[in-house]
């Protein structure tokens, strides 16, 4: 990024000369807070012929006390300008509320768990053209997005055409997967289940890429759907968001689907929690969803906010068990009790029990060994040429790192991984492909349909390497490594490669030294990769720092849309 703000700075220079060193100290600030996800900098407002007004034609966006490069105000304006409109478009005054609580004790039998806000979720979004819901994993999202694509179809006679996307192609495969598995469930006629979707394609699939980074779909040629769903949303920066909602048509329902608590986007802004943060229902929309669904919501301290009814929280996680070690541990992380965080990985009182779905290691000499054991069963289905059961295998443990670089590094570990398997002998001293290798793409190709998460593994055919794709309804595609996109081994993967991902058991592994990328988020979206036992190795200081800072960019969406 320093490169890349001397170059603007040059580029500035030639288009309007000399610019002060205050400018270009600012500039250079502008670039390093774009390169850390930030959409925008904080700054008293400067003179020069490079910055402009809202509106205006200039390289840089002066917006009150905020600095943007104005591709990017404008990505927030536009963005912001679109889902007041989607949320200021209130579809309940054409629903009939007896009808949909009818419909709702259908589709939502009794529970035990009270209040029900997945039915509460579901009767806001037949209500409004825009729905946020987040929720931590194992909270219903899909599950509760399957009843309301379920309610829409009914409510509409089957006649609505719905898409579902996720921002990687891992996201999209599991989201297919997910709604495959709970779509017979639905007590709902074959009519109105043929026409709910069972795949998920990637936003980039969705919206068409050109060769120029354009898009095929955008104002003035919309997506040809009724309504989009769209899961892991999160992960997804605000360019992309930006994009997406102006390529959807006026009449269209949007329904965004994520964790406010994971991390960000990896390029510039946090749409998805900047949303969440403005949850505040008005008295009437309460009174609306108690109509509809018998329960009674309570409003929200946020401030007032043009999209304050769209937002819903599912708070009951149904994979981590009331009391569980690791719902514990992520509910300790989120609220920023490192002390408390500590206590239950090291129990101080002798007589205390030990979680067993908790781990600790103060330091990684051992990772190797316990790799050994936790890829044990990978490599036996390896050896034996059992592809199922390989793939079955290698998604039951996971090395996931905080950095790419760096001893601790994904790169590192993989690399260590590597040279202690070739003296194990599962691996060929020297050789690039192997029988076992994980490939993760990192690059999208929509000529051969492999896209940024997938994951492939690499077997031995007659000498050749060929690497296995999991493709629609588990079938495996094959691949000559000479026709993969970028890609790079898997044995282990960063923490933001693993979202849209889960593991029966997780390792975390820490650097030794604090690190910028390290924060609240990170090490919560890590531990919430695993279902069944996470074990965080690092030091105490280390996890405590990284618990304790709470990671927050500068963005003007919040405020444009209150």
């Amino acid at each position: 990024m320093p490169d890349f703000a001397f170059e603007l700075s040059r580029s500035f220079e030639r288009l309007c000369g000399p610019q002060s060193d205050e400018l270009n100290a600012t500039l250079a600030k502008l670039c390093a807070a774009l390169a850390a996800g930030h959409c925008c900098i904080k700054t008293a407002p400067q003179s020069s012929p490079l910055i402009g007004r809202p509106g205006e034609f200039k390289p840089l966006t002066q917006d009150k006390d905020r600095l943007y490069l104005t591709r990017y105000w404008w990505y927030e304006s536009q963005l912001a300008k679109r889902l007041r409109q989607l949320a200021g478009e209130r579809c309940d005054v054409d629903v009939d509320l007896a009808k949909l609580a009818s419909l709702l004790n259908e589709l939502f039998p009794a529970s035990s768990i009270q209040p029900d806000l997945q039915k509460v979720a579901a009767a806001a979004a037949v209500m409004q053209k825009l729905t946020v819901i987040s929720g931590g994993p194992g909270t219903g999202k899909t599950t509760t997005v399957l009843r309301i694509l379920a309610a829409l179809q009914i409510m509409e006679s089957n006649t609505l055409s719905i898409k579902m996307a996720a921002p990687t192609g891992k996201a999209a495969a599991r989201m297919s997967e997910s709604v495959r598995e709970r779509k017979a469930s639905l007590a709902v006629s074959p009519a109105t289940l043929a026409v709910i979707p069972e795949t998920a394609s990637t936003l980039h699939r969705l919206l068409g890429p050109r060769p120029d980074g354009s898009f095929k779909h955008h104002a003035a040629n919309p997506l040809a759907l009724d309504v989009l769903v769209v899961d892991e949303a999160s992960m997804i920066d605000l360019a992309l968001m930006a994009q997406l909602v102006e390529a959807l048509p006026e009449h269209a329902r949007l329904i965004l689907l994520g964790d406010k608590d994971q991390l960000d986007a990896v390029d510039a802004g946090a749409v998805f929690a900047e949303l969440c943060s403005l949850k505040s229902p008005s008295a009437d929309f309460i009174q609306a969803l108690k109509t509809a669904t018998g329960v009674t919501i309570t409003s929200s301290k946020a401030p007032a906010s043009s999209v304050g009814n769209a937002v819903m929280t599912l708070e009951h996680s149904h994979r981590f068990a009331a009391g569980g070690g690791i719902g514990k541990l992520a509910s300790l992380v989120n609220s920023g009790d490192a002390k408390g965080a500590l206590a239950l990985l090291q129990p101080d009182d002798l007589f205390a029990e030990t979680e067993a779905e908790l781990g600790w290691q103060p330091n990684s000499k051992t990772l190797l060994t316990r790799c050994d054991q936790g890829y044990a069963a990978y490599w036996q289905a390896v050896l034996a040429g059992d592809v199922d059961a390989a793939f079955a295998a290698f998604d039951t443990f996971r090395v996931l790192t905080a950095l790419r670089e760096g001893h601790a590094g994904v790169m590192g570990v993989n690399q260590q991984l590597e040279a202690h398997w070739q003296a194990k002998k599962f691996i060929p001293e020297n050789s690039l492909w192997y029988a076992g290798r994980p490939i993760l793409i990192t690059q999208n190709d929509y000529g051969v349909q492999l896209y940024n998460g997938d994951i492939g593994l690499t077997f031995i055919e007659n000498g050749a390497p060929r690497v296995a794709f999991k493709g629609e309804g588990n079938t495996l595609r094959w691949f000559s490594p000479a026709r993969l996109p970028a890609h790079e081994t898997a044995l282990a993967l960063t923490v933001h490669k693993s979202q849209g991902s889960e593991f029966d058991e997780v390792i975390l592994l820490l650097p030794d030294q604090l690190h910028e990328l390290l924060s609240r988020s990170l090490i919560y979206t890590g531990l919430t990769r695993a279902k069944k036992k996470v074990e965080i190795w690092g030091s105490n200081e280390v996890l405590s720092k990284a618990i304790a800072k709470q990671s927050i960019r500068q963005s003007g969406l919040a405020a444009a849309l209150r």
